[in-house]
């Protein structure tokens, strides 16, 4: 059985441990393992976990399998840089441990997204997922977002990736 729950600044390295093991789970098959490396570096540290989990703008939960930490979220209260009707925040980030796929973890981080954006008033939940994901692409299709339009590029390494902005109502 999982279970979720927010993360504290007490979590920043469980954080940063977990935004690296899932990166690597979720993008290993795409992207060289040094240009992995050079964007989890930067990107998934001690310090960068303790900013977001500092942060206003952010809202952070983990998920754990037999208290084992196996999966996070992260909503960004920003607006859609393109024009929703209503207001709408981020979902910056649901990533699961490869030992979970299948295994409805990433559902649940989903179905959490929801109920923690609809306690803010959120009418639109939006989000940038690189259009060499297919995985994570299906998901979400599956989870009614749909196409918004083209996203900003993604930079791993050396590696430059486009992407698509989706979005969903929270309410759907």
């Amino acid at each position: 059985m999982h279970t979720i729950r927010a993360a504290t600044l007490s979590d920043a390295d469980t954080l940063a441990h977990l935004w690296a093991s899932t990166f690597r789970d979720a993008y290993h098959h795409l992207h060289a393992p040094e240009d992995i490396d050079a964007y989890c570096a930067v990107h998934y540290t001690h310090e960068e976990a303790e900013k977001l989990l500092s942060s206003d703008d952010h809202d952070c939960s983990i998920a754990l399998f037999e208290d084992e930490p196996s999966g996070l979220l992260i909503i960004k209260w920003a607006p859609c840089p393109l024009d929703l009707d209503g207001a709408s925040a981020e979902l910056k980030q649901i990533y699961v441990s490869g030992s979970m796929y299948g295994t409805g973890l990433g559902e649940a981080l989903f179905k959490h997204a929801l109920e923690t954006l609809a306690n803010r008033d959120v009418a639109w939940m939006w989000l940038a997922v690189s259009d060499k994901n297919p995985r994570a692409k299906a998901f979400y299709e599956k989870t009614g977002f749909s196409y918004q339009g083209a996203g900003p590029h993604l930079h791993v390494g050396k590696d430059v990736l486009t992407s698509s902005i989706l979005a969903r109502r929270v309410g759907s």
